[in-house]
């Protein structure tokens, strides 16, 4: 047949294949507005990034460049007591520290358990217990549990740290209050919304330097099972059951360690609902309730706008906190108490094949 006559592109499958039925001979390099594709047998050995080429064993169109890490849910360990809900979760995916909340057939409980990125090992009591613990933060030698509900029925203003190896007593809240949201670090976090004696979902903060708690700005709408990531002079809030008649919000406001001020709305309204992260540009949300049901849903957030991600391996809710960062987390579902480890692996340089859409 000789040249090809007919425009090169006409025979690209949707794939990235080559359309070479109708065609006799052999494929020439391609000229596309005067830049030179070329038809080798195998990939080149040292491409230069964004340089494409068409592989002619594949009959694939290839390219060098970055690619994003893998981002996926991968159900872990499941914890030693059963039927815990309303926990506190702190930690990621390798080392994580849950403690408190409601069994069924233990009732309220002070028990804790310490995750190494497979399995729960028992570790020593919270002094106090309680459920509804989601104001909780740090790490899994470093965390803070603030709040919660504790028996027969009343707000707790209870804090207590973590060290790696016991739970002492801290500074206690000035407002007691359960469901409410945390975030930072054991020696510079918040505790904000939440339920206490006086107002179903309130809009208070308090600010912990890991010794006392101190008033900060209030959250531009009251929540309870509400969540946050992020820094006590950069923090996220993010979502929870507002105090008007509904199953969750998709509300979001940012603190600068001062006060806070609305942010754009996550895609999915939810409450008693997960979140991690350690930087206000950089974090997750994670199932929670919402008016359809437990959900297994998560969106990333980087400061500005929330964005779909991938689902838990099972549905999560009733009432827990996560852990870590916005590509290395922790979280539990309640209240089957399996651990659902969440990782995004580091971007890479390498080939990969192109694929084409119509217009």
């Amino acid at each position: 047949m000789g040249a090809i006559k007919r425009a090169f592109y006409n025979n690209i499958l949707g794939s990235g294949k080559f359309d070479a039925t109708d065609l006799t001979g052999t494929i020439p390099d391609a000229n596309i507005n005067g830049i030179t594709v070329q038809a080798v047998s195998s990939d080149p050995p040292s491409p230069t990034e964004g340089q494409i080429w068409y592989n002619t064993t594949t009959d694939k169109f290839r390219i060098r460049a970055t690619f994003p890490g893998s981002t996926a849910f991968a159900s872990g360990g499941t914890m030693n007591t059963p039927g815990v809900s309303s926990l506190a979760n702190i930690g990621n995916s390798t080392a994580a520290i849950a403690a408190g909340g409601y069994s069924t057939t233990v009732g309220y409980h002070n028990n804790s358990e310490e995750y190494n990125g497979s399995s729960w090992t028992a570790t020593p009591n919270l002094n106090q217990a309680r459920r509804e613990t989601e104001s909780a933060f740090g790490t899994a030698t470093a965390g803070v549990v603030a709040g919660g509900y504790q028996p027969p029925g009343s707000p707790s203003a209870y804090t207590e740290e973590w060290n790696g190896s016991s739970w002492t007593a801290g500074g206690a809240l000035g407002n007691a209050r359960y469901s409410a949201g945390g975030l930072g670090i054991a020696t510079a976090g918040l505790c904000f919304g939440g339920n206490h004696p006086v107002s179903v979902g309130t809009s208070h903060t308090e600010e912990y330097d890991g010794s006392s708690w101190t008033s900060g700005g209030n959250v531009p709408e009251a929540h309870r099972n509400t969540a946050g990531f992020g820094t006590q002079t950069a923090g996220v809030q993010t979502c929870g059951q507002p105090q008007s008649p509904g199953v969750g919000t998709v509300k979001t406001a940012h603190y600068d360690g001062s006060s806070w001020t609305a942010a754009n709305n996550s895609n999915i309204a939810r409450r008693s609902h997960g979140a991690a992260g350690t930087a206000q540009t950089a974090g997750i949300n994670v199932g929670g309730d919402s008016p359809g049901g437990v959900l297994n849903t998560s969106e990333s957030y980087d400061g500005t706008s929330w964005t779909s991600g991938p689902n838990t391996a099972v549905p999560i809710g009733g009432g827990f906190t996560g852990g870590g960062s916005a590509t290395d987390a922790i979280f539990v579902s309640t209240p089957s108490n399996t651990a659902q480890e969440f990782t995004q692996g580091s971007p890479a340089v390498g080939n990969g094949d192109l694929t084409f859409t119509s217009d």
